[in-house]
């Protein structure tokens, strides 16, 4: 009984160690530190830049709708 609770237990228990090690491996050798030194700080946007999203430039031509109509009828 004994000989299953090592051969059982000792495999679950090494298992865990290298998960916890896998899991903080950041915090132990140090690197989340280095990490958050590279982060760039964030930009709030200016007032202007929040307004609404203005609509595109672009304008289809009557013309060219209607050859695309056309092309789309055709193959569709």
């Amino acid at each position: 009984m004994k000989r299953l609770l090592i051969y059982i237990g000792v495999p679950l228990l090494c298992w865990f160690i290298a998960f916890l090690i896998w899991f903080y491996w950041y915090d132990l050798t140090g690197t989340g530190e280095k990490r958050a030194d590279r982060t760039q700080p964030v930009v709030k946007a200016k007032p202007s830049d929040s307004g609404p999203a203005k609509a595109p430039s672009e304008r289809i031509l009557d013309e060219e709708r209607k050859r695309l109509d056309d092309i789309v009828k055709r193959g569709g």
